[in-house]
């Protein structure tokens, strides 16, 4: 009996070896590695003649380990799964410690928790080895049984030799994926550059162009790679860039040139690195960088013949050397000579009127000293013959890249002539406006007298009806104390006249107190008044004043109108329409005087 078992325990151990061969081959084909992780469950599970197998992945981000492959176990748990990386699981004992674990009879396990999977599956037996690479430990590999018989020391030198071989393999995906990501990002980064690439090795063969090289030559890289440089574009022989190439072969340094390029035809930037293995060459395209700079050039000389023409001071000062540089106007428009001028700033601080020098220093410093980039003020500078000019001074500020103030460029202009015009005009101004008051008082004097002469004319135009009225009044008065004289008059007819005669005495003292409230000059005082009654007491002014053959109407429809006015030049107004109605009637006619609510203010028609 003893024989016969050895025999089988040989035979075990020796498809043991052969599934690890088996492992092995299958890790060189250069599968992905979910699928050697699968077959390896597979086949660990066929050595160890067990339903279940697993790989787990160690997830530094969870500190857990995720069932990344496995056979025998139920749906949703490979690739889902996950459990402990501490040390009181089977699991995270082995991830931590580096040594296999052994579980014969897990019912009775007091070293370790036993995790929930195990006991949902019947799980009685389990053993767990690291998978380790270069980098460190990797996951385990765990073989799980149901079966009574134990695990013993044979069977876990298979589990280690499968595990050695997946981390052998898990390194080397790791190192190819790792490899194949820097390649892909260096393609990456060469195809997303402005710059134009191309490699070439020792013999001159290309061994690398990017896209925008093909766009820039019009060729396309599968017909350039493997190709001589030369031989695909011989009008690079003998050029400037071909030089360079060659310097930089033999010297084995950097050599960067700027040239117009031969197969372009338009300037370009070259740098060209050494290596190992050959040349690697980035140029671009530098015409519109030359065409500005160019144009520059073009745009400073046309600023030195600008600043010849104008009649502004230009000046120059360099802040950290204390040296202002001026144009030539200083000596056209101030008298300066070059020899006469000190280039250092107190020159030109000392050339500032002693009244206004305090203020201008204070003025710069304040914007040299702070962030503003502009400056401006107003100040008399001195001229060569001593006499000062009115100038107005403009700067701009130059700072360095952490805002120090390195330069301050300006113009001085001569602005003498403009301030006088401008106080000339203000005193012209001034004139003009004391004339404007005189005159507008004049004015106001002028319409008083007016409104008086018109009031004048009307109490001229009254005074002929009032006498006329006056005649009457004094008639009556005349024949009733003549009457009264009479020895033998009743005393009731006596009475009749004293009453007529008093009667008689108030209508001429109303009338007299109306003539001369009429006339009187007074200033305008505006009051609310009913129109309706202002109208009545007018209308028994003016009635002897239009004559017997002349009916005066006056229709008050609205009682309650009132207005803000002055009653005199409102009386006065109503006077001069009834003149001019009376006038307009030959003597004989209808009067009529209507006073109506028009919107917001009243509105007396006199027809």
């Amino acid at each position: 009996m003893g024989a016969p078992a050895a025999d089988r325990g040989l035979h075990h151990r020796l498809g043991q070896q052969k599934l690890l061969a088996e492992l092995g081959a299958y890790a060189l084909r250069g599968t992905s590695l979910d699928t050697l992780l699968q077959e390896a469950t597979r086949l660990i599970a066929l050595g160890l003649r067990t339903r279940f197998s697993k790989v787990m992945e160690y997830l530094p981000g969870e500190d857990r380990l995720l069932v990344r492959a496995g056979v025998g176990w139920r749906e949703g748990i490979v690739g889902h799964y996950r459990t402990g990386a501490d040390l009181a699981a089977p699991t995270g004992y082995t991830f931590r410690t580096g040594e296999p674990v052994i579980s014969s009879h897990l019912a009775c396990e007091g070293r370790f928790r036993t995790p929930q999977l195990l006991l949902d599956h019947g799980i009685r037996r389990a053993m767990n080895v690291v998978i380790r690479t270069d980098g460190g430990a990797w996951g385990v590999l765990e073989a799980d049984s149901s079966n009574p018989e134990d695990f013993v020391g044979d069977d876990l030198a298979f589990m280690q030799g499968a595990a050695n071989l997946l981390g052998l393999a898990i390194g080397r995906m790791c190192t190819e994926m790792s490899l194949g990501a820097s390649l892909t990002r260096t393609n990456e980064i060469l195809e997303s550059i402005s710059d134009a690439f191309y490699a070439v090795d020792h013999e001159w063969r290309f061994t690398y162009v990017n896209h925008r090289a093909e766009e820039w030559w019009g060729r396309r890289r599968e017909d350039l790679i493997g190709k001589v440089y030369w031989e695909e574009f011989p009008q690079a022989v003998g050029s400037e860039a071909y030089e360079a190439h060659l310097r930089a072969a033999r010297e084995r340094r950097l050599v960067q040139v700027e040239v117009v390029s031969p197969i372009l035809h338009h300037w370009v930037d070259v740098s060209i690195y050494p290596s190992e293995h050959g040349l690697s060459v980035y140029f671009r395209d530098i015409s519109e960088r030359r065409t500005a700079e160019r144009a520059l050039r073009e745009s400073e000389e046309r600023y030195r013949l600008a600043v010849r023409a104008t009649n502004d001071a230009i000046w120059d000062w360099d802040l950290q050397q204390d040296r202002i540089e001026w144009n030539e106007a200083l000596h056209d428009a101030y008298g300066y000579r070059p020899e006469d001028v000190d280039p250092a700033g107190g020159w030109w601080i000392g050339h500032i009127h002693p009244e206004d020098r305090e203020r201008i220093t204070r003025s710069i410093h304040e914007v040299i000293d702070g962030t503003a980039n502009r400056w401006s003020d107003e100040y008399r500078f001195q001229r060569a013959d001593g006499s000062y000019a009115d100038v107005l001074d403009r700067g701009f500020m130059v700072r360095g890249p952490n805002g120090e103030p390195l330069r301050m460029i300006g113009a001085m202009l001569d602005v003498t002539e403009r301030l006088r015009s401008e106080r000339d005009l203000r005193q012209l101004n001034e004139h003009l406006e004391v004339e404007a008051v005189r005159r507008a008082e004049q004015l106001r004097l002028n319409e008083e007298a007016l409104r008086q002469s018109q009031k004048l004319e009307a109490v001229g135009q009254l005074t002929g009806g009032v006498a006329h009225d006056f005649n009457n009044l004094l008639t009556i008065i005349r024949s009733s104390a003549d009457l009264l004289r009479r020895p033998d008059l009743p005393d009731e007819r006596r009475q009749r006249y004293v009453e007529a005669i008093s009667d008689t005495a108030s209508r001429a003292a109303k009338l007299t107190s109306q003539l001369l409230a009429f006339a009187r000059r007074q200033p305008l005082r505006p009051e609310v008044f009913l129109v309706g009654d202002r109208i009545q007491a007018v209308t028994d002014l003016i009635r002897p004043l239009v004559g017997a053959r002349i009916t005066i109407e006056a229709a008050i429809e609205c009682e309650d109108c009132a207005v803000e006015a002055d009653p005199n030049q409102f009386e006065t107004a109503l006077v001069n329409l009834a003149v001019n109605a009376r006038d307009a009637m030959d003597g004989a006619g209808r009067l009529g005087r209507e006073p109506k609510q028009l919107s917001t203010f009243v509105g007396v028609f006199v027809s």
